[in-house]
C-alpha cells in the first residue's frame, strides 16, 4: 500500500466487514434454532451445487484442454465486417 486512499479504502473495507460480522452474529442470535430437518435438506442443498458446480468447472476444463472451444473463436475471427442491408427495398430513409 502506497498511497493514502488504498490505506484509507482498506480501512473502510475492513470496518464495513467488522460491522457485517457483528450484524450477523447478533441476527444469529436472536434467531430461533432450525428444526434437524432443515439441517438436512440445507446440507443436502449444499452438496448438490458443490458437485454441480465443480462438474461445471471441470467441464470448462476438459473443453478448453481439448480444444472444443477453438474453433466456434476461430471462425468467430475470420468473419469479415459486412454492412446490414435494408429489409425492406425500395424505400429510402
Amino acid at each position: 500500500m502506497r498511497n493514502r486512499s488504498q490505506w484509507f479504502l482498506m480501512i473502510i473495507l475492513a470496518a464495513l466487514l467488522v460491522a457485517s460480522i457483528w450484524y450477523c452474529l447478533q441476527i444469529w442470535r436472536t434467531t430461533p434454532a432450525m428444526p434437524p430437518y432443515g439441517n438436512v435438506v440445507m446440507s443436502l442443498a449444499a452438496l448438490v451445487m458443490v458437485v454441480f458446480g465443480s462438474g461445471l468447472i471441470a467441464l470448462m476444463y476438459f473443453s478448453g484442454r481439448k480444444g472444443l472451444d477453438e474453433t466456434a473463436r476461430m471462425s468467430r475471427r475470420s468473419r469479415k465486417w459486412r454492412p446490414v442491408r435494408d429489409p425492406t427495398p425500395g424505400q429510402d430513409s
